[in-house]
């Protein structure tokens, strides 16, 4: 439970931060199109003195594209491991006889994991 809040957590700190890179990224391709207004020109058959200004505001728009879309599976994912915690938490145990039980658990590592069994009889 502790590692799947902990990583709920990773995740939205990823979201968040990629929201704020996609929100950066938006503002400067809208300042690259500003200027170009300014210049009274635009972008789509740009004079070939814009061309490059219209290169920033197609990089910048995409950058900002692929952050969003970033974010938003990163929230994703933040949300589903949350409720997988709150699943796991709240789940009721099942009784298990004195005499026999089998666990299984979750080992993770930093590079990799695995099941841990564990059997009394």
């Amino acid at each position: 439970m502790i590692t799947l809040g902990a990583a709920s957590a990773v995740w939205l700190g990823v979201g968040i931060g990629m929201t704020v890179a996609s929100r950066n990224a938006r503002s400067d391709a809208d300042g690259h199109q500003a200027r170009i207004q300014q210049m009274h020109g635009q972008c789509i058959e740009p004079p070939s003195d814009l061309i490059y200004r219209c290169r920033d505001v197609e990089r910048e728009a995409g950058r900002a594209a692929r952050f969003g879309t970033v974010s938003v599976v990163s929230y994703a994912v933040s949300g589903a491991l949350a409720i997988a915690a709150a699943t796991y938490a709240l789940w009721p145990q099942r009784a298990t006889s004195a005499g026999r039980a089998l666990r299984v658990l979750p080992q993770t590592y930093a590079d990799g994991g695995g099941v841990f069994v564990v059997g009394v009889w």
